[in-house]
């Protein structure tokens, strides 16, 4: 009955329908995938303000700011290795 409604067998509902039917039935698995990660975001969003109203003063979390030592280092760039 819910596996029509959840993201989990809609994923392989959806692969199965691009390997074996040329992607007929693909649009209501891709429906309740988009749903499913819609639903998660609305979660998290309403998470994150509840927190805030109830402690406004709160630090931001770790990790989305750099302070002391590590703010003067830059970030690491990918070294690309040249052709000759």
């Amino acid at each position: 009955m819910l596996h029509g409604f959840l993201p989990a067998p809609a994923t392989g509902e959806a692969l199965h329908s691009i390997l074996f039917f040329g992607g007929n039935g693909l649009a209501g698995h891709l429906a309740v995938l988009a749903a499913g990660a819609g639903i998660a975001l609305l979660v998290t969003l309403g998470i994150d303000v509840i927190k805030r109203r109830r402690n406004p003063d709160a630090a931001p979390p770790r990790g989305t700011h750099r302070t002391g030592p590590a703010a003067a280092v830059p970030p690491l760039t990918p070294v690309v290795p040249s052709i000759r």
